[in-house]
């Protein structure tokens, strides 16, 4: 329980930080530090075990998903997306999440995810997508707004 609050009022403000050290050092390519890279990664998927939590609890909400939207939308790396997507698939794992998560600028992202070459991408915005079927309210909203994506998640077998 301390750890899920761990998360709420400091674990998004890491995952934050640690994905734009990812990007720093992706971008760096050789000259990058690959073991910087691997301990970040492996911070965030740790707190991404505590993340299924209600976005109310969140500090800073509004701002983490916004920021989460921007690396998948913006010209951030592989990883940097797969691990944003993967952010926003364990927060609409909980059940409070799902209606308040599907807005226009997330579809957009979920779009750029499923059409996205490496694999991993594409499967966290099927993932994505999944949790968000969940609830009633999404399906009309998801047909009607993203059947493209939809259909390309599912051609790609996402």
């Amino acid at each position: 329980e301390r750890a899920r609050a761990s998360f709420c009022t400091d674990g998004c403000a890491l995952i934050t930080n640690l994905l734009e050290v990812i990007e720093i050092h992706y971008r760096l390519g050789k000259l990058g530090d690959a073991d910087c890279l691997l301990l970040s990664k492996e911070v965030i998927e740790k707190l991404l075990d505590l993340a299924k939590v209600p976005l109310s609890m969140v500090k800073n909400e509004d701002d983490f998903i916004s920021s989460l939207v921007s690396n998948v939308m913006g010209a951030s790396g592989k990883y940097v997306m797969q691990l944003s997507l993967k952010s926003i698939a364990s927060l609409s794992d909980h059940i409070e999440n799902k209606q308040v998560l599907l807005t226009p600028e997330l579809l957009k992202a979920i779009e750029v995810g499923s059409r996205h070459l490496d694999p991993l991408v594409r499967e966290e915005a099927a993932r994505i997508v999944m949790n968000l079927a969940w609830e009633a309210k999404n399906k009309s909203k998801l047909l009607h707004s993203s059947m493209d994506t939809l259909l390309g998640l599912l051609a790609e077998g996402g």
